[in-house]
């Protein structure tokens, strides 16, 4: 466990969310996942990644199928990674 004591005005700071936010990334590769910024969708069958400029229709899209059945997995950062499988 890492424990941080700032004072209130680097709380406030951009730079603690940048820091953050690479030191997650960081350590989201150690563990073989990657960032996308993207919308996600779900269902049985498997789900789907929806990428796009901003304000190209990402969340609009995901909220759509979930109108439609799908379960909504993830806005605006999606974090993907290896799944396990058994072996049959």
């Amino acid at each position: 466990m890492v424990t941080i004591h700032l004072t209130s005005s680097a709380a406030a700071s951009p730079a603690l969310g940048f820091t953050t936010y690479n030191a997650m990334e960081r350590a989201r590769q150690r563990r073989r996942m990657v960032t996308l910024h993207g919308s996600a969708a779900a269902h049985d069958q498997g789900a789907v990644v929806l990428l796009g400029h901003k304000a190209a229709g990402k969340t609009t899209t995901a909220f759509a199928l979930a109108r439609r059945g799908w379960a909504h997995a993830g806005n605006d950062l999606i974090v993907l990674g290896m799944m396990r499988q058994a072996c049959t």
